[in-house]
């Protein structure tokens, strides 16, 4: 039987899914972008739900991950393609970070 551990809340996780939802609100709102929004929703909703999944259990971190990889490969794709640091630079160092954060748990 696995040793009982306390859940513990992953709040950098659910900072992270709240950003990535502000982000998508502020684009439809600043530049009425349905897209902004809708992928604003999906993500955060996505990453929110990972975040959720790595309280319950700190090594279930296949959503997160998976979520953090493939922004940060959009948003740096992005960031190079409009030579602009806001929104797609900042989101892909964020969602860099939120990845080594998650790598470094399955090390």
């Amino acid at each position: 039987m696995p040793p009982l551990v306390a859940p513990r809340t992953d709040y950098l996780g659910y900072a992270y899914a709240a950003t990535l939802v502000a982000g998508g609100l502020f684009g439809a709102v600043r530049r009425g972008s349905v897209i902004s929004l809708i992928s604003g929703a999906l993500f955060g909703g996505a990453a929110g739900y990972g975040a959720y999944l790595n309280s319950l259990d700190p090594t279930d971190i296949k959503v997160p991950l998976a979520v953090s990889t493939v922004l940060c490969i959009i948003m740096t794709a992005r960031m190079y393609m409009t030579s602009k640091l806001m929104p797609a630079g900042v989101i892909s160092v964020l969602s860099l970070i939120m990845l080594s954060r998650y790598a470094i748990i399955v090390a």
